[in-house]
């Protein structure tokens, strides 16, 4: 049993379904440091910065995948 995030759920057309993410999978790391729960996932995506990508490790059926996301603004915020 690894520690990290687990994906609830991904949004329709949003930068992590762009990117390949899936319910189910579990966030291990971004840019390098390690997620150890789903508070230091969403600390990390908190600090993106929009159009710079975001690196991911997930766990998927034990196979280990990295995915780029690229931070976009939330429709109606920008």
């Amino acid at each position: 049993e690894r520690s990290g995030a687990l994906v609830q759920s991904v949004l329709p057309d949003s930068p992590a379904e762009r990117a390949g993410l899936r319910r189910g999978d579990l966030v291990i790391a971004t840019n390098e440091l390690e997620i150890s729960d789903p508070q230091s996932l969403l600390e990390q995506v908190d600090k993106a910065e929009i159009g710079i990508p975001l690196s991911l490790k997930v766990l998927r059926n034990s196979n280990e995948l990295s995915l780029s996301i690229k931070p976009a603004a939330l429709p109606g915020l920008g």
